[in-house]
């Protein structure tokens, strides 16, 4: 993270200066989608954008605190986005979780996640979350949400990539 705009942001939340931060990140993010697009090139990339994390306050099945999993993200996390078809209140609920630890952050917003489904059912799964940033409680400092980089590469691409392996696991 030795990239200026992302070093003065961390720099401005070490100091509790969250909402400066946060309201400066246009530097930021333009380095962060930069570094992203030396292993991820803009051609195999359908759209991208930035969204928030929802239901970060709710604790997980297994009592575990979202938000103290989310404060341990860091900028470039891996992080899957699990289908719940089986989800009691959206059957097109997609879990956000730590791809290294499998920890559930919280869920896409539902518009988004009802995009992403019916994507899915057309499409094989060509979309990808890195995490951002944390969001802070601006009066106590603590985390209280984060944001997501959501890229979607495009279809050929994946189509593609599928072919190639379903290749090498016939050899």
């Amino acid at each position: 993270m030795e990239h200026p705009a992302l070093l003065e942001e961390a720099r401005l939340h070490a100091l509790g200066r969250h909402s400066e931060a946060n309201s400066s990140s246009t530097a930021a993010d333009a380095e962060f989608e930069a570094i992203l697009a030396e292993s991820i090139p803009d051609d195999i990339v359908e759209k991208s954008f930035y969204t928030s994390i929802a239901g970060t306050s709710h604790r997980n099945v297994d009592g575990s605190s979202r938000g103290r999993i989310l404060a341990r993200c860091g900028i470039f996390d891996g992080l899957t986005l699990r289908p719940e078809p089986e989800n009691e209140f959206d059957s097109n609920a997609i879990a956000v979780c730590v791809a290294k630890s499998g920890e559930q952050l919280g869920y896409l917003e539902a518009r988004l996640a009802a995009e992403v489904t019916l994507d899915r059912r057309k499409h094989s799964d060509r979309w990808m979350a890195v995490f951002r940033h944390h969001n802070y409680d601006p009066e106590h400092g603590h985390v209280v949400g984060g944001v997501i980089y959501i890229i979607c590469l495009d279809v050929d691409y994946v189509t593609e990539k599928e072919r190639e392996a379903q290749g090498e696991s016939l050899k």
